[in-house]
């Protein structure tokens, strides 16, 4: 009987042993792979440091997608690029290019108002390049630039503001269901979308679209100036125009890609695109990282605004 007990208790340590010894290799394994990745991205980082180009060259920052909060093209993304853009001595000018339909205001505004700020400052100037869209906000956003650029094709202008929703009142009613609010402040429950549309919700909403758009419509005029044809039909009515279009009602200043302005604008043959540092696990792991990083990053939702 001694026997059997004595090697159950052998039995259990060494078990314990073997579970140890595993634990043991795990740890290890995952400091030696957290170390691995802190070397790969210090060597990135050099490796970055060191690739700007020993010929004239001009920054480039991109502004592509919905410009709104939480986005790539918010002006929290994009701004902090513009001013290590701007603070390149070495950059021969700043070139900005736009692929985005717009975003929200105050998004929009931000980006523009920052790059006239640092313009002034660096004294240094900017070309804005369209792609496939350069549209509402983001066409707020190129007249910050001395010039504009853009393919013949790049849907160019949407100079308006619009805001959208939904109503669910006839369907509350098939549903039978009974919208309960309350509020201390007649104005307060403006524009729900439970409820009918009163008149008054009308005309706040065309108050607010209205003052917007003309912000948008003085913007487009300080940025542009004499070169804007102000007797082009529906120039600010929120339409759009080709590139080759554009250049025409003065919205834009020529047709040319990134290379090109950069070469005309600025003597410069290369481009140094200022971009969003990768994390760790998106330098050790390339494309897979990547899209697990994307996967993982937590969602974030600005707050409801009447986009461009």
């Amino acid at each position: 009987m001694s026997e059997d007990i004595t090697r159950l208790v052998m039995d259990q340590l060494q078990t314990e042993r073997k579970r140890d010894r595993r634990a043991s290799y795990f740890k290890y394994s995952v400091i030696g792979l957290l170390g691995l990745a802190y070397v790969g991205a210090a060597l990135v980082g050099m490796s970055r440091a060191d690739d700007t180009p020993s010929q004239p060259y001009a920054a480039l920052v991109r502004v592509s997608g919905e410009i709104m909060p939480g986005k790539d093209a918010s002006a929290q993304a994009v701004n902090p690029l513009l001013e290590r853009a701007f603070a390149d001595n070495n950059a021969k000018g700043v070139v900005l290019l736009i692929n985005s339909p717009g975003g929200t205001p105050v998004q929009s505004a931000l980006i523009h108002d920052r790059i006239q700020e640092l313009k002034k400052k660096h004294n240094k100037k900017v070309v804005a390049v369209g792609e496939d869209m350069m549209t509402s906000g983001a066409y707020m956003i190129a007249v910050a630039a001395d010039e504009i650029v853009v393919n013949r094709s790049t849907i160019t202008g949407s100079i308006g503001v619009v805001s959208r929703g939904f109503g669910f009142t006839g369907l509350m009613d098939k549903l039978g269901v009974e919208r309960r609010v309350m509020t201390a402040g007649e104005a307060k429950n403006l524009l729900d979308p439970f409820g009918p549309q009163s008149d008054q919700d009308k005309a706040k909403q065309g108050e607010l679209l209205q003052a917007i758009h003309n912000h948008f419509k003085d913007t487009v005029k300080q940025g542009r100036g004499e070169r804007l044809k102000a007797d082009t039909p529906g120039l600010f009515s929120g339409t759009v125009w080709t590139g080759d279009t554009a250049v025409t009602a003065g919205l834009v200043d020529k047709l040319g890609d990134a290379k090109s302005a950069a070469k005309e604008s600025f003597g410069a043959d290369k481009l140094y695109e200022y971009s969003t540092p990768k994390s760790l696990v998106e330098n050790l792991m390339g494309g897979l990282g990547v899209k697990v990083a994307q996967e993982l990053k937590p969602k974030v939702e600005g707050p409801l605004a009447m986009p461009y």
